[in-house]
């Protein structure tokens, strides 16, 4: 009930649907995004690391064996282990000239629940980041993905307790960017305009902590890498704790599956997570397309 009363998504899509189109070329910026995917995919591959395509982008490696035509991100995920392992190489390693990594628990200020990369050589802005200029950059987002309790109670207490701590660090990033362009956004529906007024009481309530130490939080709250637990979960996804939790045996062990000129990895039953995530007709092409919105886009040339 929480999370249906508080969710932003249609409202979100019908004020970005709303914005007249412009002149960003899709496919130059899908173009950089799977640059960094390749290397991304090549560092892992380097460490031992195992990583893989989760939401729209799995669905794009299915359905179109590369991006949702309409996209304009990657998503992938790692195992707690691996996100750890690849958090902690990443600072030494080639990978950090040409790219920003932030991440809870890792850097100050971080401006997300999971770990962020950033190609420095990029300009991209969206109706989102605005108020936020040092973020304006082509990113890759990098989920965690956590072992469960068996247990149903006490992986249903988790999952509401870290719902709540989200919510919290939600509202408490409201009132520090103090964005017009997300007010309006909420402005835009009656019921989004009462939401906002909810979060702005809740976010100065919370304030004591910033909404990075409260991601930071969050991130410890789920943390759990107990290999023999029966499922895991995103908590950091778009269902949150309790409506990401899968089987272990639909991730593992990973397949590859093409996506453009790349091999990628993939869930292992990626029809059982993908009916999960969007229902049975998911090879099918939607009438509302979602996307971040982009405004501009920009690869800044290197001497």
């Amino acid at each position: 009930m929480l999370k249906k009363w508080f969710s932003i998504k249609n409202t979100a899509l019908q004020f970005t649907n709303a914005i007249p189109s412009n002149d960003v070329n899709l496919k130059d910026l899908q173009a950089t995004l799977l640059e960094m995917y390749e290397d991304v995919i090549q560092f892992c591959d380097q460490h031992q690391l195992d990583i893989f395509a989760v939401g729209g982008t799995s669905l794009g490696a299915i359905r179109h064996n590369g991006f949702i035509p309409w996209d304009d991100d990657i998503d992938l995920g790692m195992l707690r282990s691996d996100y750890s392992k690849f958090i902690s190489l990443f600072e030494n390693s080639a990978l950090s000239q040409k790219y920003i990594l932030k991440a809870p628990n890792y850097s100050q200020n971080n401006p997300n629940r999971f770990l962020q990369l950033y190609h420095k050589n990029t300009i991209l802005k969206t109706i989102h980041n605005g108020s936020s200029p040092e973020w304006q950059m082509v990113f890759l987002d990098i989920f965690p993905y956590d072992s469960v309790n068996d247990n149903k109670f006490i992986r249903t207490i988790k999952g509401v307790t870290s719902d709540a701590l989200m919510l919290i660090a939600s509202c408490v990033g409201i009132v520090e960017k103090n964005d017009p362009t997300t007010k309006e956004m909420f402005y835009s529906s009656q019921k989004g305009k009462i939401n906002y007024q909810i979060r702005t009481l809740i976010g100065k309530i919370f304030s004591f902590r910033s909404h990075s130490q409260w991601f930071d939080i969050i991130d410890n709250f789920v943390k759990n890498d107990d290999q023999n637990s029966k499922f895991i979960t995103s908590a950091m996804g778009s269902k949150h704790y309790l409506g990401e939790i899968i089987s272990r045996d639909i991730v593992l062990p990973l397949r590859m599956q093409p996506f453009d000129k790349l091999s990628v990895k993939v869930f292992h039953k990626i029809e059982d997570y993908l009916t999960m995530l969007y229902g049975n007709t998911y090879m099918q092409i939607p009438e509302k397309k979602y996307t971040h919105s982009v405004v501009y886009f920009e690869k800044v040339k290197t001497k």
